[in-house]
């Protein structure tokens, strides 16, 4: 062991973490006490065993893979390369629980037991860092994961005035809510609107919110049935009220409002009525903001006119990825405009063919969406399955009524084509009979087709535009068919392969069960695999959900897995999901999955080989 020059030292210790969150005086007092050491190939760094003279070893240069034995059998927990550090756990335990074997030559800058304690002492940032590592995946990932914020001046960000999940929504309360008793009249209530020039009217009892009255209300409930005006606000109220804290964000209002289809939103300060804010005040406050674009959806009168909202409909996903939102609020509204457009599409082919004389047949009817969206996990990106299903016709109308959903979902198809919501080369819409729906299912579990991924899609499903539960029905059909076909899920089980999932890195190489990569394919090698088996196990379990997420939560709930297991699950989905995201914005490209472990910190090819091993071990005890 040698004494380094400092400055050189410093200047390794600043591309570390955490030391590059060190003070720049700190640095220099650190690198004045580290070694370096030289480790030969094959030479055993430690092993596992009682520490006496331990270090925190930081790789300059060389390759160790750090394993665990059992007998004969060696199991690789990672290799460690150029800017990554093994043996913390061994500083704070004093016990050493695997073997570090030097596989290229190594150079190490070493600490000294008592400046990393000393360190610990000093700095939070750093003693949590290093204790995190011995934490669930879950809370590792969590405890890594940091909102990211874009200052560069992407085109997208000139169309957001603000960020919707910066600003609460009290910043759009005007003034004190406008308020009556459920006794008022509605000619009372009319007059109040004029007065105040308001929409809307919270109807109070006992001082708290229990209705609301608006001018759709007064318009619908009364002018249109010919009313009186000495009708009550009781009547004519809708009772169930959409609220949030006034501290609530506006991207959270936009959304609750979205998915309860509601254009007023009751606010409230410590369970007090605090104010409303409306539709109207959410598209004021940004150019980009969803309410915005569903309604520039519903007004289309075109294909082409659709094309410029799916623009839109970019701009806010990448506004969200750029202004640190979740991957489930985007899920949720990605999920909420994609249906919205679909419906748009449906309306705009039924008024086209009616203008060529051809009315819809009297029959129920559904439009059907798979994998992905299915799954309410909805992106921005092209599907590869959707259908229309409608009850199989009968006698005179059987023919005509075929030849006109087949018609509409042609057009439904081109227009979803021309949006690039459907793959161009591989994309499919099947119109088919609820019969030939049910026979498609029978031939997948019978084995009539082979259960690869791409079939096995058609089992997350849900309905976009649905009659009469046409959805719930066909989804109960589906488990009822699994269920008396035990042979079609193990054939599912038995074909997910634990390596198909990679093992670890190899300083900026993928190490798979079949070699060395270049690449790491975030969806085919993570994403698929761990959705596969949830869907497999879930079926199985009769947890009858839509999203990977939510299946996971039922087989947690039902006591298949551990809520540590579920855990580690759903955090891992969700960040490698994340991270492809992250990359197609970074990058200004496409979303291709496509991940370069040379672009990957220290940081994250730990997390992601731990990642790897939950989901291996998890297809392996579950599958197999």
């Amino acid at each position: 062991m040698v004494d380094l020059p400092l400055d050189k030292v410093q200047g390794f210790l600043e591309k570390i973490r955490p030391f590059s969150d060190l003070p720049e005086q700190t640095l220099r007092e650190v690198a004045a006490t580290l070694l370096v050491d030289y480790f030969p190939k094959g030479e055993i760094i430690f092993c596992p065993g009682a520490a006496d003279n331990a270090f925190l070893y930081l790789v300059f240069s060389g390759v160790a893979r750090c394993f665990t034995e059992k007998g004969s059998e060696r199991d690789t927990l990672r290799y460690v390369s150029e800017r990554d550090h093994f043996g913390s756990e061994i500083l704070l335990s004093g016990e050493c629980r695997y073997t570090a074997e030097v596989q290229e030559d190594m150079v190490c800058y070493l600490v000294r037991s008592h400046v990393f304690l000393e360190l610990e002492n000093r700095f939070d940032g750093f003693k949590k860092y290093f204790q995190t590592l011995t934490a669930p995946l879950s809370a590792k990932i969590s405890a890594y994961r940091q909102p990211r914020q874009h200052v560069s001046p992407e085109p997208w960000r000139d169309k957001m005035s603000a960020s919707q999940f910066e600003t609460a929504i009290e910043v759009l309360i005007g003034g004190e809510p406008v308020v009556c008793d459920p006794e008022a009249t509605v000619s009372e209530i009319a007059r109040l609107m004029a007065l105040v020039g308001v929409g809307s009217v919270i109807v109070t009892k006992d001082k708290m919110p229990v209705g609301i009255v608006t001018k759709n209300d007064l318009t619908e409930k009364i002018l249109a049935r010919q009313r009186g005006g000495s009708v009550p606000a009781s009547e004519i109220m809708t009772k169930s009220l959409v609220t949030m804290d006034h501290k609530g964000s506006c991207f959270e209002a936009s959304l609750r409002m979205l998915e309860n289809r509601c254009h007023h939103m009751v606010v409230l300060k410590d369970n007090k009525l605090f104010g409303v804010i409306s539709q109207h005040d959410l598209i004021l406050l940004q150019g980009a903001n969803p309410i915005a674009v569903v309604g520039a959806i519903n007004k289309q009168k075109d294909v082409s006119g659709l094309k410029k909202c799916v623009r839109d409909m970019f701009v806010v996903q990448q506004a969200m990825l750029g202004e640190g939102g979740g991957i489930g609020d985007i899920w949720a509204l990605m999920t909420n405009f994609r249906d919205t457009l679909t419906k748009r599409l449906l309306v705009l082919a039924i008024e086209k063919l009616r203008k060529k004389g051809k009315e819809p047949p009297v029959f129920e009817f559904c439009w059907l969406t798979f994998g992905t969206p299915g799954r309410k996990e909805t992106l921005l990106r092209q599907n590869y399955l959707e259908g229309f299903m409608y009850k199989d016709p009968e006698g005179e109308q059987k023919t005509g009524a075929r030849l006109y959903v087949q018609e509409l979902a042609d057009m439904v198809k081109q227009g979803l084509l021309e949006c690039s919501l459907l793959h161009k080369k591989t994309g499919k819409v099947l119109c088919l009979p609820e019969s030939g729906w049910r026979q498609r299912i029978k031939e997948l579990v019978d084995g009539k087709v082979p259960p690869d991924s791409k079939r096995l899609r058609m089992l997350d499903f849900r309905g976009v535009l649905e009659q009469w539960g046409m959805v719930d029905a066909f989804r109960k059909f589906v488990f009822e068919v699994l269920v008396h076909q035990g042979g079609f899920l193990k054939r599912v089980k038995a074909r997910n392969d634990p390596d198909a999932v990679p093992l670890c890195f190899y300083g900026d190489l993928l190490l798979t069960a079949k070699g060395f990569r270049e690449t790491l394919e975030l969806k085919h090698d993570v994403l698929v695999p761990l959705t596969d088996a949830v869907r497999a196990l879930a079926m199985e379990k009769g947890v009858m959900t839509l999203s990977t997420i939510e299946r996971i939560h039922g087989l947690r709930d039902s006591n298949v897995v551990s809520v540590r297991q579920a855990a580690d699950l759903e955090a891992v989905y969700v960040w490698v999901m994340e991270m492809g995201l992250h990359g197609a914005l970074d990058e200004e490209q496409g979303l291709d999955w496509i991940l370069d472990p040379g672009h990957c910190s220290s940081d994250e090819k730990r997390l992601l080989t731990e990642g790897f091993r939950v989901i291996r071990d998890f297809i392996s005890r579950t599958c197999h």
